[in-house]
């Protein structure tokens, strides 16, 4: 895998200096890419045709995926509110490469469940060797909450993670706004997808960036989006009881919004971090005690408060990121990280891309640091790597993938 991102403002300029850094890539193979990814910022969407030809010109990519959003990222660069566009292409030999369109998707609710299932699988190129899917979507055009179930449903085999971001360019007022990108069409509705099988190893990183507080709770009594009991007492009772005790921290922490985490597996023993879906709370009905949360929720389910602040974002992330380490140095990734992180989170810039790319680069074991002089890393290079600030971002919990938001979803390309 190779990337390249460029800041020039003139974008076909923009995409031919991206183009350039990408293939100066050391070591990338003298042939054309099998599959491209193309993000450009909105500064640039006027212009997405022709950016579109001028990368197919100077790569010749076999597939060309693109998209427009509010800012794009690559290698250790988050160009936050500036013009730009980034590149991320591979080489996937034996790979099964199946890009598709949102709107091939037929989502009747009408349409028997196991009819569907085999509708989506034909879009997708479903098989037992399935190994990820990458959606990017239009917010305004596609209804999410029947899509992303869908394709959970669809996929023979469930390991495979669905990891994707919804398209963030701004809506001007005539209704346009987002740009995307297949070969040589290109759409202003809907969604674009890759569905990689065989021969491909393809990880997912989900950082909600959030830290519970206080103690599990089983849902007693409920309806639609309100949870009217926790524990058999009014819910709205217990949260004002638990915030009450916050330390000082979690109280700074809840100037941001007070969150609740569902447990997804409820057979687990035990709940770590990454065992929760995270939900905003909305609301509360202090005639009934009850508070309303942004999903539907059920008797019996296991939940927890949760905050979000910049320090617990960045610990997450950097958790989750050790956790890939195991599994030696990637191929690359793309990064899909929300709209309201990067400098609207974080003091510094480039949070989110430095993490990943601190988290793959090689360093002297304990012996050579031991050792007098200056330890030198064996492997300085940057981690081929692209992606864009969405206004939505699309990853697993659990087996199934879910719609987020103020996350960090991250597809880790390996060698199988």
């Amino acid at each position: 895998m190779a990337s390249g991102v460029s800041a020039e403002p003139d974008p076909l300029t923009a995409a031919a200096h991206a183009c350039e850094r990408l293939l100066s890539t050391a070591d990338i193979p003298r042939s054309a890419p099998d599959l491209a990814f193309l993000f450009v910022s909105s500064h640039h969407a006027w212009a997405m045709r022709k950016i579109g030809a001028h990368v197919d010109r100077l790569i010749d990519p076999t597939r060309l995926v693109g998209s427009t959003a509010e800012s794009v990222l690559g290698a250790s660069h988050e160009l936050e509110g500036a013009p730009g566009v980034a590149l991320l292409a591979m080489w996937l030999p034996g790979v099964r490469v199946s890009p598709f369109l949102v709107d091939d998707l037929i989502l009747d609710n009408e349409q028997d469940a196991e009819r569907q299932n085999e509708s989506v699988r034909r879009v997708i190129d479903d098989s037992p060797d399935l190994r990820a899917i990458v959606a990017i979507l239009d917010p305004y055009s596609v209804p999410v909450s029947r899509l992303i179930p869908a394709l959970n449903a669809a996929r023979t085999d469930p390991r495979a993670p669905i990891i994707g971001g919804m398209a963030s360019a701004p809506r001007s007022p005539d209704g346009g706004g987002n740009v995307m990108l297949l070969d040589d069409r290109v759409m202003d509705r809907g969604g674009v997808g890759v569905a990689f099988s065989g021969p491909i190893r393809v990880d997912a990183v989900v950082s909600q960036g959030c830290r519970p507080i206080g103690p599990n709770l089983v849902i007693t009594k409920a309806r639609a989006n309100l949870i009217l009991e926790l524990g058999s007492r009014p819910a709205l009772q217990v949260v004002q009881e638990m915030l009450a005790e916050l330390d000082e921290s979690e109280r700074n922490a809840l100037k941001r919004g007070l969150l609740l985490g569902r447990v997804v597996d409820e057979y687990k023993e035990r709940f770590g971090v990454g065992d929760y879906l995270i939900r905003a709370m909305v609301g509360a009905d202090k005639d009934h005690g009850a508070i309303a949360v942004s999903e539907t929720v059920k008797i019996g389910q296991t939940v927890r408060l949760h905050v979000r602040d910049a320090d617990t974002a960045s610990s997450d992330l950097s958790m989750l990121l050790d956790g890939q380490k195991l599994h030696g140095r990637p191929a690359g990734a793309m990064v899909f990280t929300c709209n309201m992180r990067g400098r609207r989170l974080f003091p510094s810039a480039a949070h989110d891309v430095g993490a990943i790319q601190r988290a793959f680069r090689a360093t002297p074991d304990g012996a050579a640091l031991a050792k007098g002089g200056t330890a030198i890393a064996s492997d300085t290079r940057d981690l081929p790597l692209a992606g864009f600030f969405a206004s939505g971002e699309i990853g697993p919990v659990g087996r199934d993938a879910y719609f987020h938001a103020h996350a960090a979803s991250i597809a880790i390309f390996r060698n199988p």
